[in-house]
């Protein structure tokens, strides 16, 4: 699953503008610099994306509420808000700041 996200997809897609930041058991975060991912992504929702938690008023115009919890899908972890900053302490211990908005 790793693999198909980094190598089919995020690499594919974006090259040397996405730097992965950190990997865990099942997750990868990663840094890519776009002018607007949510457009970039949005022909692939219905087939890579789970949008299951993502607030109804999330102003990107994807679709929401698709693909929850099926396997082999890509989710964001901080239900579509972007992430700042992080900084980690230990190798598990990680902490998120939330860029404010949405």
């Amino acid at each position: 699953m790793s693999f198909n996200l980094h190598y089919i997809y995020i690499k594919d897609k974006y090259g040397d503008k996405a730097k992965l930041l950190f990997t865990d058991t099942n997750s990868q975060c990663y840094e890519i610099m776009t002018k607007d991912f949510y457009h970039n992504i949005m022909g692939n929702i219905e087939s890579k994306f789970d949008t299951s938690d993502y607030p109804v008023d999330h102003p990107s115009g994807i679709p929401m509420g698709i693909n929850k919890k099926v396997i082999g899908m890509f989710k964001n972890e901080a239900c579509g808000k972007r992430i700042k900053i992080c900084w980690f302490e230990t190798e598990v211990i990680f902490d998120e700041k939330m860029h404010k908005g949405k």
